[in-house]
């Protein structure tokens, strides 16, 4: 297109301005679409940045660097932007509040309009309300409401993971699943996040979490605790006798173009589906597209709705210890922004039975 152009980029979105035309340019679908014109731009930063918000001051239109989509606020206003990596939020003088997810081209309002902070993560937003933290996820496109006082707040801006330690409690955000998960603990807890992992501890027990496995673990403490430290994958405690280490990824894993938060599944590639476990256990993959959490005593928690689960036999894990099956994922644009749960049954040489960890690829 002839004449000057000025181009604005974000990790995974571009905005080029022409004279008479505005486009916006999206990696995840390898297209140039049609913008409002003559409109300020904002796009996402981050370790991902895959938005950019084009608002001409009345209407303000979100653009998917993943989806491709633009898709125009419902609700006019003067807004000023808080952008996260797949997240936006706009707030107006008039006190509106709307969230904007990139993953799934929504606008969703906020809950509460009365909200004295507003903090932007990779894939969620915060609200301090008096009604406790609204948590609005990129991946559900809900708004999750933590009520009650606020404990300290633990995050890290680039991340994923959100928390708060509370007088005997820990409360983390899980954008994934879009909801609030808490675990009690003895008094004073303390937290640490990095990136997509949690590590806490109350002097007498440790504590972990992690995006990647959606669901709290524990383990008793041995001496006296000297340190103890989140880091993207591992965590650990260091007593006056022992380390106490936590491993983000579960016995059930699986790899994607997009490692980190989300780990998104690209259309027309395979997904790798990673138990690992007692070499000779047989596997059976449960595969649905509700997740839920349901003790199976003595087993374990079911993390897949056992109503519509679809079980797969996956074979027997090899004598090295990990059997990795390969999942063709359609490249139909009809598969595009679906996600699954899927968690493995285990049946071991010793006959026992174990329920694994779940994951929940985004497919895109």
């Amino acid at each position: 297109m002839p004449g000057p152009v000025t181009i604005s980029t974000g990790p995974n979105v571009a905005v080029l301005q022409y004279p008479s035309q505005t486009l916006g340019y999206a990696p995840g679908i390898d297209a140039f679409v049609a913008l409002p014109h003559n409109s300020a731009v904002q796009l996402a930063s981050g370790s991902f940045g895959c938005l950019a918000i084009v608002d001409d001051g009345t209407t303000a239109t979100g653009f998917s660097g993943l989806t491709g989509h633009a898709t125009p606020c419902p609700v006019p206003g003067s807004y000023s932007w808080y952008l996260g990596d797949t997240v936006g939020f706009g707030t107006d003088p008039n006190g509106i509040g709307i969230g904007y997810s990139a993953l799934r081209d929504e606008w969703v309002p906020a809950p509460q309009n009365t909200f004295t902070t507003v903090r932007p993560t990779y894939e969620a937003m915060f609200l301090d309300t008096p009604a406790g933290s609204y948590a609005f996820s990129a991946r559900q496109g809900t708004w999750s409401l933590l009520p009650g006082q606020l404990g300290a707040e633990v995050y890290q801006g680039a991340g994923a993971l959100y928390g708060y330690t509370n007088p005997s409690s820990v409360d983390v955000f899980d954008p994934v699943l879009g909801r609030w998960s808490s675990i009690g603990t003895g008094p004073s807890p303390a937290l640490s996040v990095w990136r997509l992992t949690g590590i806490a501890h109350d002097g007498t027990i440790a504590y972990g979490y992690c995006l990647f496995t959606n669901a709290w673990e524990a383990v008793p403490l041995q001496g006296t605790v000297v340190t103890f430290r989140a880091q993207d994958l591992v965590g650990y405690v260091e007593t006056t006798t022992h380390y106490h280490m936590f491993s983000a990824n579960g016995s059930l894993t699986n790899y994607a173009r997009f490692p980190e938060f989300s780990r998104f599944v690209v259309r027309g590639a395979p997904l790798h589906h990673v138990q690992t476990g007692i070499p000779g256990s047989f596997v059976v993959g449960l595969f649905g597209f509700q997740d839920v959490e349901m003790a199976v005593p003595p087993y374990g928690i079911a993390r897949v709705d056992p109503a519509t689960a679809i079980p797969i036999a996956m074979g027997f894990i090899p004598a090295s210890g990990m059997l990795d099956s390969q999942i063709m994922i359609p490249s139909g644009i009809d598969w595009k922004g679906i996600e699954f749960a899927m968690q493995d049954v285990v049946f071991t040489p010793q006959n026992n039975i174990i329920l694994t960890n779940a994951q929940v690829p985004y497919i895109w």
